[in-house]
């Protein structure tokens, strides 16, 4: 399958609000991916062959990408197509990229510093679990 990486569009919003729902405890849904996309400096991309596999949602301010959510349907994870967006993004004019992840997802983390990333902070009990008790978001950048 040749893969393309291009603008998501509205009416693909429901099969990227069905990814969130397999992957995210607080998943996004297609109000919220609305609501974001109505702001000029939002945007989604997806990468997709003959179907959507997997999507992009950031912040382009200036000269600075803001990862807010990235999914990639979990029959296609550990494939790259992660990273293809990654550098998608690399490509930009920009000179940083920031994300938040979860202190407790291990496996973004290490994507995220395969991917050129370095931690810069922490925000203590950022993220709400299920059982309403909270953890940590490690913030992590990259220059490209």
């Amino acid at each position: 399958m040749k893969l393309k990486i291009s603008q998501c569009k509205k009416s693909e919003y429901p099969f990227i609000a069905d990814i969130e729902k397999n992957l995210f405890d607080s998943p996004l849904s297609i109000n919220d991916l609305e609501t974001m996309n109505s702001q000029k400096s939002f945007k989604t991309w997806k990468i997709h062959g003959d179907y959507l596999i997997g999507y992009i949602c950031y912040f382009h301010v200036k000269d600075e990408v803001e990862i807010i959510k990235l999914g990639i349907m979990k029959s296609h994870q550990g494939k790259n197509y992660g990273s293809y967006l990654i550098q998608k993004i690399k490509s930009l004019p920009i000179k940083k990229i920031f994300i938040e992840v979860s202190c407790l997802n291990k496996i973004a983390i290490n994507f995220y510093i395969k991917n050129g990333f370095k931690k810069i902070g922490i925000r203590k009990n950022y993220y709400i679990l299920k059982n309403n008790s909270r953890t940590d978001a490690l913030r992590l950048s990259c220059e490209p």
